[in-house]
């Protein structure tokens, strides 16, 4: 005879922290100038221990030159609260948001600062970042955007969360986008890359046409 056993229901719990300890930032060169090694760059999160947890930025490469095998080679690490300015002393900083990490499991606090607000510029300071609008990078920080900048965050107030408008002839690959501050509902201008495919829907709701006299 058979016995059939009635396991409980599972019901999924929200904000676990991801079983994944290893994450991808991206990468660094080593070596001697003009003889430079490309390597990917991880952060990897670690257990508690007396009641604290250590992150360290990790590469996986051979010991010698002649070693095939790859091993996970620690650079650098530090505590929960200092993973932010770990993460810049590698320049990795505008390649990860403050989301990001929340989502990699990283519960750390650091003072309110220009640095808590973002890993970048100031003018990012307390920025939300929806999933498709990323920082510029630095190179882009110049006269372009500089230029630009006169003008566009009074074209675009009042025009709602996520208008955006660009400039055709610059073709700079960044647009101006308004989005929402952390702290408060304040809405904010800023220059942003676009990660992925905006909807027809998102850009006939959200773009933000100049007409041919602006900024003349």
């Amino acid at each position: 005879m058979t016995n059939i056993v009635n396991f409980p229901v599972k019901f999924k719990r929200t904000n676990l922290t991801p079983q994944k300890r290893v994450f991808y930032l991206g990468y660094c060169y080593f070596g001697p100038i003009l003889c430079q090694e490309v390597q990917n760059i991880f952060l990897k999160r670690h257990g508690y221990k007396n009641g604290e947890r250590r992150w360290s930025i990790i590469i996986y490469a051979g010991y010698t030159e002649s070693d095939s095998r790859r091993y996970s080679i620690e650079l650098d690490s530090c505590l929960e609260n200092d993973v932010p300015d770990m993460i810049e002393k590698f320049n990795l900083d505008q390649d990860v948001t403050f989301e990001e990490l929340r989502m990699m499991g990283w519960d750390g606090h650091v003072e309110h600062s220009a640095k808590i607000k973002h890993i970048f510029f100031p003018v990012y300071d307390d920025i939300q970042f929806p999933s498709f609008a990323r920082p510029i990078h630095r190179h882009q920080f110049g006269i372009t955007l500089m230029a630009q900048s006169a003008g566009t965050p009074e074209f675009l107030a009042g025009k709602g969360l996520y208008a955006y408008t660009f400039y055709h002839e610059a073709r700079c690959g960044f647009v101006w986008m308004n989005l929402r501050k952390y702290s408060t509902n304040e809405i904010k201008t800023v220059p942003v890359r676009i990660v992925g495919k905006l909807s027809k829907h998102f850009k006939k709701k959200h773009f933000k046409e100049r007409s041919s006299s602006f900024f003349k």
